[in-house]
Parts: structure tokens; C-alpha cells; sequence
């Protein structure tokens, strides 16, 4: 949990007991939609904006970005054209990511796992990742990248929601100025934000104790 942020519970007649983020900031704006990757974009923008308002000296943005991750998305209608195993494919990703388990031996009376590991390099390198060879129909060979898109995404640390939606939120340390201006400062610089986000997205301002 971000040290600015406590859980509030809230009693809802539709959906019961809810656990919503109750921020400390003196100002908070909050961007709620379903893509997170849209709310990162405009919340990189609306920081932008926000730090050239006057008296704000800090916006954050929370939960964090988490580390790069790879993804994987099978087409299964080509791997079926090709006759190129699910199983194979998969254990071909799991081997150049975190290590195939291919076998046991005994070592001192132990039963431990033999494992297949490409390295860690090759692991993080979609490029490399999309040349790994895969078994087809016919004794025949075809890349990895033919079957499988690859991709290095950010996931977030955390989610957050808010009304059943994903939820992004700005923090904003406000100093040596009138809250009620700030706020109003603040929406203005935003405006023109809001009125360019896609149908599902919208902004929420609120002042803090």
C-alpha cells in the first residue's frame, strides 16, 4: 500500500462493502477507465500540465509502474496450420523464460528436478525469444515469432478500482496557496485533457484534509 494511501470502508446499497483507496494528498485527481495502459498516458500527461500550476510542488502518480514483463499470445489457428503443438510451444517459452522441468535424478538419496534453461539474456529479449525454433507437421521447423506474438509490457505494482472501474491517481502536495484556487487552477489545466479522452474514461478532483 503507498504511504499516501489508507483503505476506506464504504457501505454501498448495490454492491456492499467496498475497499477503495482513501488517499492523503491535499488534492487528488483520479482517472478512472477499463485499459490501464490508456490511464498511464493520460496520467503522464495530466502530470505534465499539473506541475506548471502554481503551488503545486509534487504530483505522483500511484500505484507505480511495475517492471517490464514479457508477454505471450498464441495464435492457435496458425500453430493448428503448421501442426505445431500447443504443449511444444509452450514448454519452448517456459524453457527461455524461467526453465523447463524435463526429468528427475536421484542425489543422495534426494529426487531432484533436471532442468532446461536457455539463459536469462535470451529469456528477456523478445527478438531472440520470436527465432526459437518449433516443431512442425512433417518433421519442419518454423520460428517462434510465426506462432506467437511477443511483447515487453509494463504491468502495474497494483491495481486499484474505484465504482468498478480501474482507477490511476495523482497526488498533489499543494504549498502556500488557497485550496479552493488551487482546485480550480487545477481543473482548468486539465480541461483540455478531459475533453479529449475516449467514451469510458473520465476525471475525478477532490481536496483532502
Amino acid at each position: 500500500m503507498p504511504p499516501d494511501v489508507e483503505l476506506e470502508r464504504k457501505q454501498s446499497p448495490d454492491r456492499g462493502t467496498v475497499l477503495a483507496p482513501e488517499p492523503r494528498a491535499v488534492i487528488v485527481v483520479t482517472i478512472l477507465g477499463p485499459d490501464m495502459e490508456v490511464l498511464r498516458r493520460t496520467a503522464h500527461e495530466l502530470t505534465d500540465r499539473l506541475r506548471k500550476v502554481s503551488g503545486v510542488g509534487e504530483a505522483r502518480v500511484e500505484p507505480p509502474a511495475g517492471k517490464p514483463e514479457l508477454q505471450f499470445r498464441i495464435d492457435r489457428q496458425k500453430a493448428a496450420e503448421v501442426g505445431a503443438s500447443l504443449a511444444d510451444i509452450a514448454d519452448v517459452i517456459e524453457a527461455a523464460t524461467a526453465g523447463h522441468v524435463v526429468g528427475h535424478v536421484d542425489v543422495a538419496g534426494r529426487r531432484m528436478p533436471v532442468m532446461v534453461i536457455y539463459g536469462e539474456k535470451l529469456g528477456q529479449d523478445p527478438e531472440r525469444l520470436g527465432k526459437l525454433p518449433i516443431g512442425a507437421s512433417g518433421g519442419g521447423r518454423v520460428p517462434l515469432a510465426s506462432l506467437v506474438e511477443i511483447a515487453m509490457a509494463i504491468e502495474p505494482s497494483a491495481i486499484y478500482r474505484q465504482d468498478m472501474q480501474r482507477a490511476l491517481l495523482l497526488l498533489c502536495k499543494v504549498e502556500d496557496r488557497n485550496r479552493a484556487r488551487a482546485v480550480a487552477d487545477i481543473k482548468k489545466a486539465v480541461a483540455p485533457v478531459e475533453q479529449t479522452l475516449e467514451q469510458g474514461y473520465r476525471l475525478q478532483i477532490r481536496a483532502q484534509e
